[in-house]
């Protein structure tokens, strides 16, 4: 349906009920509350990556006497106060929507030169690209977008967490990872507990890209336009996938066709043209990843992470205090840090079968 033809069916006044009846919502959709406001249907800009809570002072001081409406939604949790969502009605026929994930959507329909303004202004409160924060995808009114969360620095010496061959590595990684306009894949595996996540929290706050979490459920979709286009909004980043079995596996074994989108992103046309690098990790065994994933050109950084031979193990644990403990193996990470922690013991039993599951079910 046309915009025109849209607008022809839209009641000339709006009652406010029917701000929700018309659009079948259970909560307001602001998109749809400019139709209520100003009768018409709305463009939209939007953009990404900015510091909200400096837009919304911009907003309240410069813009002041332009707003007319204002609605807002603070959320709380544990007693502190959350993120805000907050809506302005302007006398121009704008509307700003600033969202918890730090977008923000200017709302205009044939004043495009007060919309221009506007979006140009606010972009400069683009948010810093900082190794202290990452972002993670998520599902909110716009589809899919990102949310920032800060992590907190590790405090993490190569040396003495990790075996030896990593720390060479790890300097060409972090040379590679702050090239701009780079594509490339790196893959880690090795058994859990041995340091995976620590390390690429720590290597992420050593470059000042932005940095983008992927979920396996989500990148498992990796071909779904809707995920293409948060790609293309978020060129010269590095993503990172954690447990992304599912999405490297073999095409011989599985019928995976998210893995031709990989490909195509690490060293493809899309590759050449946004310029993002991937970390993945995975838990299974090297074999069971396609082969396509490892050639040259592609591939920037291949390692396995290892439980701390028996020497490292005992050195790292006198350096954490816990003399006493006596190493009689090579140990991981997760059994170094926590080796004091009492060990939860279980016995698996068998699942019953028969008349017992019948009843156990009822």
């Amino acid at each position: 349906m046309s915009t025109q033809d849209f607008q022809k069916i839209l009641p000339q006044t709006l009652e406010i009920q029917e701000v929700f009846s018309l659009f079948a919502s259970d909560d307001i959709n602001w998109k749809k509350l400019y139709c209520y406001y100003f009768n018409a249907l709305p463009n939209k800009n939007l953009v990404y990556d900015l510091n909200g809570n400096r837009v919304i002072k911009w907003i309240e001081s410069e813009q002041a006497y332009h707003i007319t409406r204002k609605h807002s939604t603070t959320k709380y949790r544990r007693h502190r106060q959350g993120y805000k969502e907050v809506v302005y009605v302007l006398d121009n026929q704008c509307m700003i929507l600033i969202n918890n994930t730090n977008c923000v959507e200017v709302l205009y329909s044939n004043n495009l030169k007060e919309a221009e303004i506007l979006t140009n202004s606010i972009l400069k409160f683009r948010a810093k690209a900082t190794g202290s924060h990452i972002h993670i995808v998520v599902n909110d009114s716009n589809g899919l977008s990102l949310k920032s969360l800060k992590i907190k620095k590790l405090n993490c010496t190569i040396k003495k967490n990790y075996n030896d061959d990593l720390a060479s590595l790890h300097e060409r990684m972090v040379e590679t990872f702050r090239k701009k306009n780079t594509s490339g894949l790196s893959l880690f595996y090795g058994i859990p507990g041995t340091g995976k996540s620590s390390y690429i929290r720590y290597l992420i706050t050593l470059i000042s890209k932005k940095i983008i979490f992927l979920p396996p459920r989500i990148a498992g979709n990796m071909d779904n336009p809707e995920i293409i286009s948060l790609l293309i909004e978020n060129p010269n980043t590095i993503i990172v996938i954690e447990d992304a079995e599912d999405l490297l596996v073999s095409r011989e074994t599985e019928n995976n066709s998210a893995i031709s989108m990989l490909l195509n992103l690490t060293d493809g046309l899309l590759g050449a043209s946004l310029g993002i690098q991937f970390i993945c990790t995975f838990n299974t065994h090297l074999n069971n990843i396609d082969k396509a994933l490892l050639r040259k050109g592609r591939l920037s950084a291949l390692y396995e992470f290892k439980a701390l031979s028996e020497i490292k193990s005992q050195e790292l644990l006198i350096d954490l205090g816990k003399n006493n403990f006596k190493v009689t193996h090579p140990m991981t990470l997760a059994e170094i840090f926590y080796a004091t922690q009492a060990e939860f013991e279980y016995e698996r039993k068998p699942d019953p079968i028969g008349f017992e599951t019948k009843m156990a079910l009822n």
